[in-house]
């Protein structure tokens, strides 16, 4: 992990089985249903629900600090706490992970490889669920430098210096496929004018740990996205957008990387947003 920016944002299956009894270390299931977790889980993992504890019920990101320290404070995390997070989905932790930051966070770290990587290890699992103690968690106002807005999208739409990425499947990328199934009335299909298509899953190799540091730079690079240039990604409700911020600000050092989590759970509604197919 030595070529990666920040290898220090990432945590390997053994760094976590050595700690998982670290008080100073508070380990995260995150995904969008309990039923994993309920089966069975990493010893002292709690468990997020990102659609209840991340997303508001219109599927937009909870923006209130207060929320959001309440739900760390339930947790058993304090400013001080390394959080490691990991899910079967992940796009589900690295969501976790940009909404920690979001709230500026110190430690936060990603498992390497997630779910599938612990199991195809043979480490243990459990189902007993941890006795926590509350925290105190101060709420910290939204960091603006890591969140992109329906407007500052539009801004850069066409514009040198700028890139988007669209972090989904070729088939909702081109328009095939649409955000609901049956489409929404008024949802629109296809791609923000200009994005290019980077599938957030193209950054991991088999195991669902992250390809090397050269690999991703040509990945991203091929498609015109360079560390020089102002980058916002998306997805539908910012969670593959959200992995893909992860992996161009951490482990490639880009300096300016924007969720726009909103997405096209937003985009694809408003009738006035330019779309391409």
């Amino acid at each position: 992990m030595s070529a990666y920016a920040h290898p220090e944002a990432l945590a390997d299956t053994q760094w976590v089985a050595e700690h998982a009894h670290d008080p100073s270390v508070r380990i995260v299931e995150c995904d969008g249903s309990p039923k994993s977790y309920d089966a069975s889980h990493i010893e002292g993992a709690v468990f997020w629900n990102a659609y209840a504890d991340i997303l508001r019920p219109d599927q937009h990101v909870q923006e209130n600090p207060e929320a959001a320290a309440e739900l760390f404070a339930r947790s058993g995390i304090g400013r001080a706490t390394t959080v490691v997070l990991y899910s079967n989905s992940a796009s589900a932790a690295a969501l976790a992970f940009w909404y920690l930051k979001l709230f500026r966070h110190p430690d936060v770290r990603l498992m390497n490889g997630g779910r599938r990587k612990w199991e195809s290890e043979g480490r243990p699992f459990t189902i007993e669920v941890p006795t926590l103690r509350q925290t105190a968690y101060p709420p910290a106002a939204p960091d603006p430098d890591i969140r992109a807005l329906r407007a500052d999208v539009e801004r850069s739409i066409g514009k040198p210096g700028y890139a988007l990425v669209d972090t989904r499947r070729v088939q909702e990328y081109s328009g095939e496929w649409f955000a609901s199934k049956p489409p929404a009335a008024g949802e629109r299909g296809g791609h923000i004018a200009g994005a290019a298509h980077v599938n957030f899953e193209s950054a991991l190799n088999a195991d669902g740990t992250f390809k090397p540091a050269d690999e991703l730079r040509a990945l991203y690079a091929g498609q015109g996205v360079t560390p020089e240039k102002k980058v916002t990604t998306y997805c539908t409700l910012g969670w593959r957008a959200g992995h893909t911020w992860f992996v161009l600000k951490y482990l490639l050092g880009y300096p300016n990387v924007r969720n726009y989590d909103a997405s096209w759970n937003e985009w694809g509604r408003a009738a006035d947003t330019p779309i391409e197919t």
